[in-house]
């Protein structure tokens, strides 16, 4: 999985809540949204296996120039969403809050010290 090429991993919902309050504003301009932070491809990779699987995958990372690819792709391509927000009166998620939402993991569910989920 590709180490060197940062985006910001975003939940469709998340990205719906904040864009209807940018849309009913009324207040034209360029917005980006975006959950809060950024990563890897090989990172997100990671953490949806544990979401998924309670595990540390055995995912091995490379470069980007290892793969042959028809179109470069930006090495950083993470967005900000602070005009929205303050638009919005609002803050977005972080991706890991939002990827555990849409995987289904629950760290907050134990039962003998054992997690559930």
């Amino acid at each position: 999985m590709v180490k060197d090429q940062i985006g910001s991993p975003t939940y469709t919902k998340d990205f719906i809540n904040m864009l209807r309050g940018v849309i009913t504003s009324n207040q034209y301009g360029i917005y980006h949204i975006a959950n809060r932070g950024s990563c890897s491809r090989y990172e997100f990779a990671q953490a949806i296996m544990m979401y998924l699987k309670g595990e540390t995958p055995k995912v091995l990372p490379i470069q980007s120039e290892e793969i042959p690819m028809a179109a470069i792709r930006p090495k950083y391509s993470a967005l900000s969403s602070t005009k929205a927000q303050l638009l919005c009166g609002r803050i977005m998620p972080t991706w890991q809050k939002s990827s555990k939402e849409v995987y289904g993991y629950r760290d907050d569910v134990s039962i003998d010290g054992e997690l559930f989920w």
